[in-house]
């Protein structure tokens, strides 16, 4: 068994409270859950922003601490750019290719070539 978030509860802007969710066995989190929060735009955002300044440190932050980024839920742009911020492999462990099926959960090739 995995455990793992969708949007990056109980965090808010004190990216250190990730290290509780570390130790108590997450191992993967999702930076957005289809609309904008603090980190980055969802796939349901028409404006697709991108990450945020705070979601930039979020990559950071779950990188050092070895957290999957799952980017299942999140825009393009931010699921592009946190591909570029990564250090680390990242996951769509449940959509697909949008070139296939487009549903606007569905990844496009240039985030899937990411």
């Amino acid at each position: 068994m995995v455990l793992g978030y969708q949007n990056v509860p109980g965090v808010e802007r004190d990216l250190n409270l990730l290290h509780l969710f570390h130790d108590a066995g997450v191992r993967v989190i999702q930076i957005a859950h289809n609309i904008r929060n603090l980190y980055g735009d969802g796939c349901a955002e028409p404006a697709d922003a991108g990450l945020s300044s705070l979601g930039r440190e979020l990559v950071v932050t779950l990188n050092e601490l070895g957290i999957v980024i799952d980017l299942s839920h999140v825009g393009d742009r931010s699921g592009v750019e946190a591909t570029k911020l990564s250090k680390h492999p990242v996951a769509v462990t449940h959509a697909n290719a949008f070139a296939v099926c487009p549903n606007m959960r569905n990844k496009s090739d240039a985030l899937l070539e990411r």
